[in-house]
């Protein structure tokens, strides 16, 4: 209160705000920020999606590798097992082909089996690896050890691995048990062989990504049980 009775307020100071190039400077800061933060976020995902990929097709490699070797190496091929019969043993590959027919003794259930496997380009079930087995113990009645191997036995094949985009058997012609089989795969993930898939018209593109995303592993197999 002053001397004459009157109160006076206290000067208030003039209110700051903004200016229109503070506010256009923080939203370019917190544009840089988001935009970094979207680059960030979209290189890990394509990192981790790169990653699920790779391993994808390590992992169809190597079952594909684990399941040939298995039965390759209790295969049974004699020649004169009994008298002007033989347990044959058959291998035919090609650019768009590739069959495996043979004897096996204990591939699945501790029997005497027939073990097929084929490839191709042109089929229903076209670049996946399939394989069948049918029991051909004689006691059985059910299958002959002797029957010609060069036909697919005669059952449902069962994929192995899909994405085979090639597939190379050395020898690439056998009708006699080889002392070892080179196998040699080139794999494709299920992402970049749907996209390989649809570029059938564009051998280019195709190549391309077949380059780019295809993994290509080989494996010498040894042969055993001849007789």
């Amino acid at each position: 209160m002053t001397s004459n009775g009157f109160y006076h307020k206290k000067a208030r100071k003039p209110s700051r705000f903004f200016t229109l190039i503070e506010i256009l400077a923080a939203m370019a800061v917190l544009s840089i920020l988001m935009l970094m933060l979207f680059m960030f976020f979209g290189s890990a995902q394509r990192a981790w999606s790169q990653t699920e990929a790779t391993a994808e097709v390590f992992e169809n490699g190597r079952i594909i590798f684990d399941i040939l070797q298995r039965d390759l190496q209790s295969v049974v091929a004699r020649q004169n097992d009994v008298p002007g019969n033989n347990i044959a043993f058959s291998l035919a590959s090609t650019s768009s082909t590739a069959s495996l027919n043979f004897v096996s003794a204990g591939a699945d259930n501790g029997e005497l089996n027939e073990i097929g496997y084929q490839w191709a380009t042109t089929t229903t079930d076209a670049y996946t690896l399939s394989r069948a087995m049918l029991t051909v113990t004689t006691a059985s009645g059910s299958g002959n050890p002797y029957a010609a191997r060069s036909g697919r036995p005669a059952v449902t094949y069962q994929p192995v691995a899909e994405g085979v985009i090639n597939l190379v058997l050395f020898p690439t012609t056998c009708a006699t048990l080889p002392n070892a089989v080179i196998v040699q795969v080139t794999l494709l993930d299920k992402k970049s062989f749907a996209l390989w898939s649809q570029l059938t018209d564009t051998p280019t593109s195709q190549a391309l990504v077949a380059t780019r995303k295809g993994r290509s592993f080989s494996k010498i197999i040894s042969i055993g049980n001849r007789q």
